[in-house]
């Protein structure tokens, strides 16, 4: 028997970039969020030749053309699963319609349980990408990628959609024990330019005040990461009206 979980999301910015009509032409960003709330997929052999699908209905047919439940009926195709199988869905709220990425997680979890079962297993992006081929071009379904990103990685990621059509997967740093910081004009800072010279700032709370080591961050990838999380908490116009030029960043541990 194979168990899979797979999490719903909420999108945080972003929405809309992730379609194709949009970033193959501008190129798309958006930042996504999985939630501990989880669609699940039991996949389990059965005795004899017959397609069991339990979901809101249940269906018993001998071939897969013949299973109702598009999403099922594809990933049986994609991961080459002809029959003597029961699949049964699950969820733990009611996501029909929920707005939280139902669909694309089970189209995910479908693939991941069914690949597993056959004795493969797959990376994240080739769940995720094999999801949008069923949702997007198979099924027929006007919808971006986000949403069957974000149930392959999990956690809390940027994605970028290229226009070249391969999409980049960034997490988003969160951690309590560093403070990342954004000189408000990137490198060009008197303020950035003290740091490179005496690397260490002065930290003020609670009335308790303390030296702590600089680090200059100048990786584009992690200073990506730092923009990111700025915009999680501050949102993007405030960041793009404070931090117009944000090239670098320094990071300070806090403990």
């Amino acid at each position: 028997m194979i168990i899979t979980q797979t999490p719903l999301r909420i999108g945080l910015l972003g929405g809309g970039t992730d379609l194709p009509s949009y970033y193959l032409e501008h190129g798309g960003r958006v930042l996504n969020c999985a939630i501990d709330k989880y669609i699940y997929v039991i996949v389990k052999q059965r005795f004899d030749d017959e397609i069991y699908v339990n979901y809101s209905k249940k269906e018993i047919v001998s071939r897969v053309a013949d299973i109702e439940h598009e999403l099922v009926r594809e990933a049986m195709l994609m991961t080459g699963v002809t029959g003597g199988v029961e699949i049964t869905t699950l969820a733990d709220i009611p996501s029909s319609g929920s707005g939280l990425g139902s669909s694309s997680a089970v189209t995910v979890g479908l693939l991941h349980a069914l690949y597993a079962y056959t004795g493969r297993q797959v990376s994240a992006e080739e769940l995720a990408e094999g999801a949008c081929r069923i949702e997007i071009e198979r099924c027929g379904k006007p919808i971006g990628k986000q949403d069957q990103y974000i149930a392959a990685f999990g956690g809390v990621m940027v994605f970028e959609f290229n226009p070249d059509d391969t999409v980049t997967a960034r997490p988003v740093r969160a951690s309590a024990d560093t403070l990342d910081l954004l000189p408000v004009t990137g490198a060009d800072s008197q303020w950035y330019k003290n740091v490179l010279v005496s690397p260490t700032v002065r930290i003020v709370a609670d009335g308790a005040e303390y030296a702590a080591p600089a680090t200059p961050i100048t990786d584009p990838a992690k200073v990506a990461e730092v923009i990111d999380a700025f915009r999680a908490k501050y949102g993007a116009d405030n960041v793009r009206n404070y931090y117009p030029n944000p090239n670098v960043a320094v990071e300070v541990p806090l403990a």
